[in-house]
């Protein structure tokens, strides 16, 4: 007689046995998760967090971890693309642009992106409501300059058409803060999100990735959930060109696999990508991830490159070089994504 292998043993197990006990896990975790307050955003952001920690340790402990090999096969190894790509979408169609008045949702607006973005609306007619917290990742007194900006431009199409409209409604806050979206939700009621707000860098996500989970996916998030609740008709959500990590392609394209992120922002980013059509999926959602590419451009970041040249360049500063000089980047003009945005 054949002896029976422990583990084809386990799998002999009446199936009432197996359901009860599988019923009694399931109401043992449900009783946890109610002792822990936990919901399913509370549960997605903690997920994603243990695995931006387990890369940051990887990080500290052997930079060699990173290669693409570490984490499963390489993207080089990948359908990569030499060419554009547009015939991928040659069946798609092209929605027309909503040219109606609108009320939108601006998040991040005391930022670059999020000002410019902000003042092209309100100089096409539409009111504004913008929530930014403010954060210190760059001088606060550039964004409230931008603020100001975004006052004058109000102020400015208030005399044009000779009337006294609230074009434009400032609240100072945190997106992670459950009362105060609840309240702008529900006193403005905007038909549109354009979702900006959000922790920029790589090298300082890598110092605080839960910073960054935090913000951007918790965050987006909490975006998403509030434009379910309030019936938003539509969404733009801030992505960035760092998913794509450690690409061959000489031509980045949407069809291309990211799923090897090589940084916390970057994998946060992807992590609102992927959840972002979770939501179009369970609730048909219209929501559009837009890869923001090296953005710049009139009140451009003061931490990026073309910033620093500028300033050092006017002090007669020598500009600092890392490498041989011999690497190039591709810029993207702050009109042309802007114009991306609100169409």
């Amino acid at each position: 007689m054949t002896p029976i292998h422990p583990f084809t043993k386990k799998v002999t197990v009446r199936v009432f046995i197996k359901s009860r006990q599988k019923k009694k896990k399931l109401a043992s975790l449900r009783m946890m998760a109610a002792r822990m307050n936990l919901t399913p955003t509370k549960i997605v952001v903690s997920l994603v967090a243990l695995v931006l920690v387990i890369l940051v340790l990887c990080l500290e402990s052997d930079s060699e971890l990173i290669s693409a090999q570490s984490f499963g096969p390489s993207l080089r190894s990948q359908k990569v693309f030499t060419k554009p790509s547009p015939h991928l979408w040659k069946d798609i169609p092209i929605v027309p642009p909503d040219t109606n008045q609108k009320k939108v949702l601006v998040t991040g607006a005391g930022g670059f992106i999020g000002s410019s973005v902000a003042y092209k609306l309100l100089e096409r007619g539409d009111k504004v409501i913008v929530v930014d917290e403010m954060n210190d990742y760059y001088d606060v007194r550039i964004k409230e300059a931008n603020l100001e900006i975004l006052r004058q431009k109000a102020k400015e199409m208030n005399e044009k058409d000779g009337a006294m409209k609230r074009r434009l409604e400032i609240y100072i806050g945190d997106i992670n803060d459950h009362d105060l979206m609840k309240s702008v939700f529900e006193r403005e009621n905007p038909d549109y999100v354009c979702h900006l707000a959000a922790r920029a860098g790589v090298r300082p996500s890598i110092q605080d990735p839960l910073l960054y989970v935090r913000a951007n996916v918790q965050g987006s998030t909490n975006m998403l959930n509030y434009s379910r609740d309030y019936n938003v008709k539509n969404i733009v959500v801030a992505s960035s060109s760092s998913v794509y990590g450690e690409s061959g392609s000489t031509f980045f394209s949407e069809a291309e696999d990211v799923n090897e992120p090589v940084s916390p922002y970057a994998a946060t980013k992807r992590s609102v990508e992927l959840i972002s059509y979770t939501y179009h999926h369970l609730y048909n959602m219209n929501i559009t991830n837009l890869r923001f590419f090296t953005v710049y451009g009139p009140r451009g970041r003061p931490d990026m490159a073309p910033f620093i040249f500028i300033s050092r360049v006017t002090r007669g500063e020598e500009i600092e070089q890392y490498g041989d000089g011999s690497t190039s980047r591709d810029y993207t003009y702050i009109d042309d994504i802007v114009d991306g945005v609100i169409r």
